[in-house]
């Protein structure tokens, strides 16, 4: 899906900052809900994970719809 949303001069750069982006963040997860846990529980750990997760279901409707649309 996201694929379709760059042109296509800057496709690759544009999913290559995303997606190593995405995988510094995940890098840093694990620290964070560990730290968070080992003050308070572990249930308080993962809970800032909601609020990501809501925010990435949402920007994935936001996404402009190219199905039938020619593709620069």
């Amino acid at each position: 899906m996201i694929n379709e949303v760059f042109p296509t001069s800057v496709r690759a750069a544009a999913l290559g900052i995303i997606y190593n982006v995405a995988r510094g963040v995940q890098f840093a997860a694990p620290v964070v809900i560990a730290f968070v846990a080992a003050r308070s529980s572990f249930g308080a750990g993962i809970a800032p994970a909601v609020p990501f997760s809501l925010l990435a279901a949402a920007t994935v409707w936001a996404l402009p719809e190219t199905k039938g649309v020619r593709l620069q």
